[in-house]
């Protein structure tokens, strides 16, 4: 959850990112960040990012909550 947050966050430093930011050079900048199954999700889905907040909130919801069930999952493992 930290690194989800964490990327989010360099990627806004770097690009002066806004929510309302439909800047298409945003989310290149993101695309060649993401690798693996985030960059095949991201190309899945590049077509529903129109601005700024539209990716921040589908990122969060995709992998924010997959890191959380993943550390719930290794607290109940201990």
């Amino acid at each position: 959850a930290e690194d989800v947050e964490r990327f989010l966050k360099s990627i806004k430093n770097l690009t002066k990112a806004t929510d309302e930011s439909n800047n298409h050079e945003i989310l290149e900048i993101v695309r060649g960040k993401l690798t693996r199954s985030a960059g095949k999700w991201f190309d899945d889905n590049e077509s529903d990012f129109n601005t700024w907040i539209d990716f921040e909130t589908a990122f969060r919801n995709r992998y924010f909550s997959t890191t959380l069930t993943h550390k719930k999952f290794d607290a109940l493992k201990q």
